[in-house]
């Protein structure tokens, strides 16, 4: 660029997007040449709400990161566990750090509570449903929808009561066992994340 002569250079470039720049290429609203040079390889990566198994080792990753010494890094209460599984997320993972750069200098005692999370709601999202707004799709969708999420929020309530025992939480519910454990692969739910 800027010269008659031609210099070797050794870079990579990486570029991250939370646009579907291929659709905006054919709406003519990003140079296609640019694209083109940009995608030689794409990885997609879901949001945050679609690989809930991810929130907390983020969370514990963020606790560890801002809170240098171990020993003085606030513990997530189950509450706050639980308010952290049922949270949508719209912010993905810069939203969860957020909460928990917050948490960790609000907390008190050591211990951080759904409230320290500061989470839309107060309750850190505990008892909402998926928000039905915009274009709101099929009643099967939507219905599908809102199912989802209470039956996800079940699982981390009935998990977080049962201190993460599998076959209490199985009777708890009357369920199999076995049944339960496709429920919360599904979910991707780790019933470990929840031992007391």
């Amino acid at each position: 660029m800027g010269s008659s002569t031609e210099q070797r250079a050794d870079v990579r470039f990486v570029a991250a997007t939370n646009v579907r720049l291929d659709r905006l290429v054919q709406a003519g609203q990003f140079r296609a040449d640019l694209f083109y040079r940009l995608s030689v390889f794409s990885i997609t990566l879901p949001a945050l709400r679609e690989r809930r198994e991810d929130i907390l080792p983020l969370a514990r990753h963020f606790l560890a990161k801002y809170t240098p010494d171990a020993s003085l890094a606030p513990q997530l209460s189950a509450a706050a566990v639980r308010a952290l599984l049922t949270f949508d997320w719209p912010g993905n993972v810069r939203e969860l750090e957020s909460a928990i750069v917050r948490a960790a200098h609000v907390a008190r005692g050591g211990v951080i509570g759904v409230g320290d999370l500061g989470l839309p709601g107060g309750d850190g999202g505990a008892g909402m449903a998926p928000a039905l707004v915009g274009a709101p799709g099929s009643y099967k969708a939507q219905k599908r929808r809102v199912l989802e999420a209470f039956e996800r929020q079940y699982l981390v309530q009935l998990l977080s009561d049962c201190g993460g025992n599998v076959s209490r939480a199985a009777r708890a519910a009357g369920k199999e066992r076995r049944d339960l454990g496709k429920l919360l692969k599904r979910h991707g739910l780790d019933p470990r994340q929840f031992a007391a």
